[in-house]
């Protein structure tokens, strides 16, 4: 799953909100989200979590001066839930980035 979104913030705000809503995010895959983690290595963010205390997600998100763009790659056994999870995701980014 990929998702671009633009942003009106300066890079460091950009990546202080990512951390600040990050679990807010992974919420729209669902409440049995679990073990979230995450660690920025310059501009780009490594992130992993559970679902269901089984099925393991990881994905980076790389924040830009004007642009998020996140990459969450589906185990081959959860993809007919991707498109369902990206429609999700790409509102709540829709609905609380700023500028997006």
């Amino acid at each position: 799953m990929r998702i671009r979104r633009s942003h009106n913030l300066t890079q460091q705000e950009a990546k202080d909100w990512v951390s600040r809503e990050l679990s807010e995010l992974l919420t729209q895959f669902g409440d049995s989200v679990s073990d979230v983690s995450h660690e920025w290595d310059g501009d780009s963010m490594a992130f992993q979590f559970k679902v269901g205390g089984i099925a393991s997600f990881k994905g980076t998100l790389k924040v830009t001066g004007n642009e998020l763009d996140l990459n969450l790659p589906f185990p081959l056994f959860a993809r007919g839930f991707e498109g369902t999870a990206k429609a999700e995701a790409g509102r709540w980014l829709d609905q609380n980035l700023p500028g997006a």
